[in-house]
């Protein structure tokens, strides 16, 4: 590379990635040599400090430091991979790395002239930095096909990442029990606290910038006001007040949803269930943590996850108790944005997660309660606020199940087959009396979509059970996919493709 910026910033992105896949193909200790380039070329570009040279170019310097947190991303990653626990010293350093790096960027954008926080409070969290497209810990992880990663040893370095990130912000990583560090309270660190009243005061030179460039009689600029006063407040009405306001500038992880669904898939359910719990318990004891919206989302996407877990341990009475609370809590907080003037798009978030949890509870009530009206009542309310391929194919399997094949038909003619779908085409064209091509829908599902052996006999468990697919259940054929070893689903693939 040359000594040009631009030249430097791809030599970053080579390194980077060089370093990905050394872990990648499990082996940690070659990963060190290219994140020690990446680390030098990420340290030289971040001394450019672009942000004092223009306005224009403070987000490029938090792009910058920003990457310099996705070096210790890596270098967290490589520790653990060579069998580091997550409280030794050396893994806390980098578990440090990684949050004061997201810090100082949250920092950086709050000030940035064309920030994307605009208006909004400058809230930031570790999700922004572990879900970047450089982002070691989901290029190497979050690829199931990758020989030295397979599905359980995945998981549980996934784990142990979050555990070692909870040990610096216990708060922002719920769901993970804390290695023992003295680490776990940003707040108590004065780097750390020094960082976070940086984002308030950027962010104060930001809204005092907007309000005088409103004119009097704005009704922005009223709103713009009263946000500066209430900001300075909180630096001026005590400690505890203070910290409760930088509390709420940081985001909690949802990271252990994420565990929660692969423990799920893996039929790991006990494991799952403890999980969605303790995450369900840690949110719920830092209620200040959140605005109000952003916390009864995540309790709503987290009772999700719950629920699908006590689904899948055969627990449907239950499960079906855990999603109508999810349900209820949605509702309650659409009806409350609707009362303060939310528009359509900024009810889309919510909407969608209750789109999820009324498919959750149709599942439920189809598979394991075994009552298909309640099934399609639940349903039938999903797809009034959901339409795309995913449900269309659930609204096909329905009318297939109520004997309106033409329907189901002219439905099926309008979908994109994707692996997403596999499952659910199964069941419909079985519905149908489409034998063959339900079967081979099924085979793409297990041999295509499971990359573990815990996977697939989730999945075969619950086809044997899904009285979709009763007409199959004497067919040679599904006795044998449902019956088969994960190496016998690997060649089966490998035959097909």
């Amino acid at each position: 590379a040359a000594a040009d910026l631009y030249d430097r910033a791809w030599a970053f992105r080579g390194a980077l990635l060089e370093a990905c896949a050394r872990l990648a193909a499990g082996e940690p200790e070659a990963a060190r040599a290219p994140l020690d380039r990446a680390e030098r070329l990420a340290e030289g570009l971040q001394r450019e400090r672009l942000d004092t040279r223009s306005p224009a170019r403070v987000l490029a310097q938090a792009t910058f430091v920003e990457w310099r947190g996705l070096v210790h991303v890596g270098r967290l990653l490589e520790q653990l991979v060579a069998g580091a626990d997550p409280g030794d010293p050396a893994v806390v350093a980098e578990a440090l790395g990684v949050h004061t790096a997201s810090l100082r960027t949250q920092a950086l954008a709050a000030l940035a002239p064309d920030s994307p926080f605009r208006s909004a409070p400058p809230v930031g969290g570790f999700d922004s930095l572990l879900g970047h497209v450089l982002s070691p810990l989901e290029l190497v992880l979050g690829n199931p096909r990758l020989p030295a990663w397979p599905r359980p040893r995945s998981i549980e370095v996934r784990s142990a990442f979050y555990r070692a990130l909870a040990g610096v912000a216990a708060r922002e990583m719920p769901g993970f029990e804390p290695p023992d560090t003295d680490r776990t309270e940003p707040l108590d660190d004065p780097v750390r606290l020094q960082l976070l009243r940086s984002v308030r005061e950027f962010y104060l030179l930001r809204v005092a910038r907007e309000y005088s460039e409103l004119e009097s009689g704005d009704p922005q600029r009223e709103v713009l006001q009263r946000l500066y006063f209430r900001l300075n407040a909180e630096k001026r009405e005590g400690r505890d007040r203070e910290l409760a306001g930088l509390r709420r500038l940081r985001y909690a992880s949802e990271r252990a949803l994420e565990v929660v669904q692969l423990l799920n898939a893996e039929g790991r359910n006990d494991e799952a269930r403890r999980v969605a719990e303790r995450m369900l318990r840690d949110a719920e004891a830092e209620p200040d943590a959140l605005a109000a919206a952003a916390n009864a989302l995540l309790l709503a996407r987290i009772e999700l996850a719950l629920g699908s877990a006590r689904m899948d341990q055969g627990e449907p009475v239950e499960a079906e108790r855990i999603l109508l609370g999810a349900l209820e809590r949605l509702e309650d907080l659409e009806r409350g944005l609707r009362t303060r003037g939310a528009t359509a798009a900024g009810l889309q978030t919510v909407v969608f997660e209750r789109s999820r949890i009324l498919i959750g509870l149709a599942v439920n009530a189809n598979v394991r309660l075994l009552d298909p009206d309640k099934a399609l009542a639940y349903f039938e309310r999903a797809y009034a606020l959901r339409r795309d391929d995913f449900t269309r194919v659930l609204l096909a399997c329905y009318r297939a199940r109520a004997g309106r094949e033409d329907e189901a038909r002219a439905l099926l003619r309008q979908i994109s087959v994707e692996p997403a779908n596999y499952y659910n085409l199964a069941c419909t064209h079985a519905l149908l009396g489409d034998r063959e091509i339900a079967l081979d829908f099924l085979q793409r599902e297990l041999t295509d979509n499971h990359f573990s052996a815990g996977s697939l006999a989730q999945q075969q468990e619950w086809a044997e059970a899904d009285p979709d697919l009763e007409s199959l259940r004497s067919v040679p054929r599904f006795q044998a996919l449902v019956s088969m070893s994960f190496d016998e689903a690997r060649e089966l693939a490998r035959r097909s493709n």
